[in-house]
């Protein structure tokens, strides 16, 4: 009886201490889901350090690009791929492939994306948007009178990206060029709904 009672003391402590270590396993497990991204990233950065090749030199010769895992770049590109659900895009001009890419990526395991872009974007220089919309991306471009500035991009309508950076080869590697990204809540929701006021007034493309 004795044993009994002294196995059954133990099995209580051991699921009070089993009890407490999941405890404290769904708290800080909680807490890194609540921790709020803030990050800001600057371009240009030394071409080196974004690329594992010579960027100009594959440039020039038609050839791709590796990117270094650890850059800016390649920061901006992992948000974007780590979507779960949807990619809204709205950016003054979109014409750097590797966001293309990213973008198609995307796009082929279910994710959502939407594109709003400056007209300029198609006159100048369209092929990355066009080679989206002939995959069935759907592209708005703006019909008021001046530009559409903005350069941000929501991810899953939780995560931000804005600054001053287009998707341009320019903007990677020559303009001085910034990309604030925050998961605040009362942020993202302003550029949320920025995005459907244009989403809804500006033409589809």
């Amino acid at each position: 009886m004795r044993d009994l009672f002294d196995w059954t003391i133990k099995l209580t402590g051991a699921v009070a201490v089993s009890s407490l270590v999941y405890q404290t396993y769904l708290f800080y497990s909680r807490r890194r889901e609540e921790e709020e991204i803030n990050e800001v990233l600057f371009f240009p950065v030394d071409t080196t350090k974004t690329f594992n090749q010579d960027f100009v030199e594959n440039f020039f010769q038609g050839g791709g690009v590796v990117i270094n895992s650890d850059s800016n770049l390649a920061k901006v590109l992992g948000y974007v791929r780590n979507a779960k659900v949807s990619v809204d895009v709205c950016l003054y001009i979109f014409t750097c492939p590797e966001f293309g890419n990213v973008l198609v990526s995307c796009m082929r395991r279910g994710i959502i994306i939407r594109v709003i872009v400056d007209f300029v974007s198609i006159q100048e220089n369209g092929r990355e948007v066009n080679r989206l919309r002939m995959l069935g991306v759907p592209v708005r471009g703006r019909k008021q009178e001046h530009h559409m500035h903005h350069k941000f991009v929501i991810i899953d309508s939780s995560i931000l990206l804005n600054g001053s950076f287009n998707w341009t080869q320019t903007a990677v590697t020559g303009n001085n060029e910034n990309v604030i990204i925050t998961s605040n809540k009362h942020v993202v929701a302003e550029f949320v709904n920025e995005f459907s006021k244009l989403w809804k007034i500006h033409n589809k493309i």
